[in-house]
């Protein structure tokens, strides 16, 4: 287990290392000039090229991609264009405020998913079966921006039981974060919920007809027994993967779910940047959401091989 890990760490240095070219480089594909959103389009040529200058953008592009490479080895993201401000300071700055987002949305996923995959697997071909599956459809199928304002026009504009947007701290406000928390997070998990549920009934429908649970009912075992101890526990292990999987989904999913209900957050920092021309602030939060979602994959395989004995890896 210890080689496999360090295999796969190992791994991972090649796809970040592909990550930061692609980001670099699209990056300044995006149309527009920073030092021109910065003073404007009418500034004086000359000012504009001083500027160029001090900011380092009138270099080869191959230059300006090892000098940042040289300092995010020694762990400088360096510093926004906009503020003036660390690049990293400001990711660990709004990273809490995703964590949240992401963290909540995927427990009342699973929350929701593994109950209603497992009942419309043990009922199966009646009308909770098909219940189940209908909203499986429907969240694989609804886009979370277009669910996300359908919620606030809903619940924020008609009903005024929530609020359209804003953005409280767990720790310090928990009421009024957890108001601020249900509709992002419900938009956010849709996709999430719908995926596992589907997931947890196809495999639980495999596991049922195992000749291990022919045999425990042929012992009397009770049925509910059978469902959530023996069933459900080895149905779980595929559902794991795709947990593990979704949630770096998850991460890049918050870029939109923030922006449409104003929250803090890493997404709404690389989107934000991306709109300025802030090409350090771009390049650090992608390549920070890229380095959470292969740490995720790779605490997923290990799981996954504690979760399965039959499992070795070499």
């Amino acid at each position: 287990m210890r080689k496999y890990v360090i295999k796969r760490i190992l791994m991972v240095l090649p796809v970040l290392f592909g990550i930061s070219v692609l980001v670099f480089s699209m990056a300044r594909l995006i149309p527009g000039d920073v030092v021109a959103v910065m003073l404007g389009t009418n500034t004086d040529p000359k000012t504009a090229a001083e500027l160029r200058h001090f900011l380092g953008l009138d270099q080869p592009m191959w230059r300006q991609y090892l000098e940042w490479l040289w300092k995010l080895l020694r762990g400088d993201m360096g510093v926004s264009l906009r503020t003036g401000r660390s690049v990293a300071g400001e990711i660990v700055k709004q990273f809490p405020a995703t964590v949240e987002l992401a963290t909540t949305g995927m427990v009342l996923s699973l929350l929701v998913a593994i109950p209603i995959g497992t009942i419309s697997a043990v009922r199966r071909n009646t009308w909770l079966d098909y219940g189940g599956r209908i909203v499986a459809i429907l969240g694989v199928a609804t886009p979370d921006f277009w669910l996300g304002t359908m919620l606030i026009l809903v619940f924020a504009l008609w009903l005024r039981v929530l609020p359209a947007a804003g953005y409280a701290p767990l720790f310090q406000h928990p009421l009024q974060s957890i108001r601020y928390m249900i509709l992002p997070a419900f938009s956010l998990g849709t996709a999430l919920m719908a995926v596992v549920m589907r997931m947890t009934r196809s495999t639980m429908l495999e596991v049922v007809r195992q000749d291990y649970i022919r045999t425990a009912r042929a012992k009397g075992v009770a049925e509910r027994m059978i469902v959530y101890k023996h069933a459900l526990r080895n149905a779980l292990i595929p559902v794991v993967t795709v947990i593990g999987m979704q949630a770096g989904y998850i991460l890049g999913g918050s870029v939109i779910i923030e922006q449409v209900f104003a929250r803090p957050g890493i997404g709404r920092l690389a989107l934000q940047a991306i709109n300025q021309r802030d090409y350090p602030m771009v390049q650090g939060a992608v390549l920070f959401i890229t380095l959470v979602f292969v740490t995720i994959n790779l605490m997923v395989d290990v799981v996954y091989a504690y979760i399965d004995p039959r499992i070795h890896y070499q």
